[in-house]
């Protein structure tokens, strides 16, 4: 079942509270709601419009907890301000915003202080998109797989379950206390709710490798067909990775202390540090042919002046119409020939295509139980929370 409902608000009254309608709430102030308050308050649900009670579509401003440095813009006596918002249920589970935004709170923060305006409200409505199609698909797979159990498979998760906890209590302590107290330190949550959670992970992987995994077939012919697609990257060339250091003639300065260095067999990379040289002095990766050096797309200069270079030395200088250059062989890769037939190559191909077609028949799976359960709703609810962490987060 999906059931979209409104949002919790908080009335504030103030000293004119009494002239504006709606129902009686508790006197407080702007500090008094920054801080948790003493008595609790009246809370106002999902009235309508006509009840003194916002629409959740209307623009409700984000609550200052204090922790800002500037202080909170004043607020209008009668002014209602969200705090929480009951989204909607799936599967009978309550979406509460807060809740939802926990894990992705940080992720949200960073970017809405890193990125441009339009930027974070992209980016946040992505988070928030993915994390509830998550959600949903997590819910989905779970009822799904609580439907299928029999009640000897149902006897059989309780005891594993136990087991479980005993192994769990063990492994943080020994007892009940210490292992509530360190899953909550670690986890933020409690044994019941870790338990719950480990339960809803062991019956989604049994239910994707009864539904998904049989359905993950590669066949001899797939290994071979893909072998042949990307045979390059099995049978490699020789290559040279080839880098450069410049310098302009007219700087007699960096020349004679290019001279020095050189003289004194500097390392490359140091020198290409030293002069501060873009990308670390890389030229390139070159794929060497029959004809070796010399079938390699440069000057006979270069060519010249690299082709019986040691590894890692300095050329001898080229000058140039503006500028001298140095060329060094940074890396030596000799040619890869792995045949079809080679054990390593086809376990290599057949895990990728297994991982492939895994993934995709999950994702089928997974969109012919939304099509099955979902109705309209989850829309609505989507919309609500991305709505939500544009007020909460987005200035």
């Amino acid at each position: 079942m999906f059931l979209a409902t409104g949002p919790i608000l908080i009335a504030i009254a103030g000293s004119c509270a009494s002239d504006t309608a709606g129902p009686k709430v508790n006197d407080v102030t702007l500090a008094d709601f920054a801080r948790a308050p003493a008595q609790p308050l009246d809370v106002v649900q999902g009235a309508s419009s006509e009840g003194g009670v916002p629409d959740p579509s209307d623009e409700l401003p984000v609550i200052n907890d204090g922790s800002a440095s500037s202080a909170p813009p004043p607020m209008a006596p009668g002014r209602r301000w969200i705090v929480d918002s009951l989204v909607g249920q799936i599967n009978g589970r309550p979406i509460y915003a807060s809740r939802f935004f926990e894990p992705i709170e940080d992720r949200i923060l960073r970017v809405v202080a890193e990125k441009p305006h339009s930027q974070a409200r992209v980016e946040v409505q992505r988070i928030v998109t993915e994390r509830f199609q998550q959600f949903v698909d997590n819910e989905l797979v779970i009822a799904e797989a609580e439907s299928m159990l029999s009640p000897e498979q149902q006897e059989g998760l309780l005891g594993f379950l136990r087991d479980m906890q005993e192994q769990t209590i063990a492994g943080y302590g020994g007892s009940r206390a210490s292992a509530q107290q360190s899953l909550n330190d670690q986890f933020g949550m409690g044994i019941d709710e870790y338990m719950v959670q480990r339960r809803d992970e062991v019956l989604a992987q049994d239910l994707l490798r009864r539904r998904v995994n049989p359905r993950v077939i590669v066949s001899w012919r797939d290994v071979e067909r893909a072998y042949t697609r990307n045979s390059e990257a099995f049978n490699q060339q020789p290559r040279i990775v080839l880098g450069r250091i410049r310098i302009s003639l007219t700087d007699e300065l960096k020349l004679n202390r290019m001279r020095e260095l050189v003289t004194a067999q500097s390392e490359f990379a140091l020198i290409a540090e030293e002069f501060q040289v873009e990308d670390g002095g890389l030229l390139g990766e070159f794929v060497l042919t029959e004809a070796g050096i010399d079938g390699l797309d440069l000057s006979d200069d270069v060519k010249g002046a690299i082709r019986d270079l040691p590894l890692g030395k300095l050329s001898e200088p080229v000058t140039m119409r503006s500028s001298v250059v140095w060329y060094c062989v940074i890396e030596r890769h000799a040619p890869e020939f792995h045949g079809l037939f080679d054990a390593d190559v086809q376990l290599r191909i057949r895990g990728q295509l297994q991982e492939m077609r895994r993934r995709a028949q999950q994702y089928r799976y997974l969109s012919s139980l939304r099509n099955r359960w979902i109705s309209g709703d989850v829309d609505q609810m989507e919309r609500r929370l991305v709505q939500i962490a544009f007020q909460r987060y987005v200035p």
